[in-house]
């Protein structure tokens, strides 16, 4: 299976490195921009700072909801 993925991204790299020697204006920009967001992933770039937006978004909401949780207990039971 490894050796079959590893033929498919050199057949797609292969592809890619075709349209890529064409004329700009012959690439679409979705490929373009497609194409350099993941070969920024692959050489590490993007995910750090996507991952460290992700963990502080997390974090903060955990924060909020058991901030929420505290208050709550604190009221005491609503219905008796």
């Amino acid at each position: 299976m490894e050796e079959r993925f590893k033929a498919l991204v050199v057949r797609w790299l292969e592809i890619l490195r075709e349209k890529r020697d064409r004329p700009a204006a012959q690439m679409p920009d979705n490929l373009a921009l497609h194409s350099l967001e993941l070969s920024a992933r692959a050489l590490g770039y993007g995910d750090r700072l996507e991952q460290s937006a992700v963990e502080v978004h997390v974090e903060h909401h955990l924060d909020m909801l058991g901030d929420n949780l505290v208050r709550l207990l604190q009221r005491g039971p609503r219905y008796s």
